[in-house]
């Protein structure tokens, strides 16, 4: 049940975090993925990555561009 209630903990914040900062969120989960069951981990992990793509993608985008 703790394994449970600490899994819905983490799901609330991360789907929370990623629509206000996608690539924070990304981050945070990457921290703490290992308080985080595995079933959970594989599901948010994909809605996470899928959310912040856009994001981290036009980051790259404009440090190439800068760089040339």
């Amino acid at each position: 049940a703790k394994a449970k209630a600490l899994d819905h903990l983490w799901t609330v914040r991360l789907e929370a975090w990623r629509l206000v900062d996608p690539v924070g969120a990304i981050k945070a989960f990457q921290d703490n993925q290992h308080e985080i069951g595995p079933s959970v981990r594989v599901r948010l992990a994909e809605s996470l990555y899928r959310d912040a793509a856009p994001v981290l993608a036009a980051t790259r985008a404009a440090a190439l561009f800068h760089q040339v």
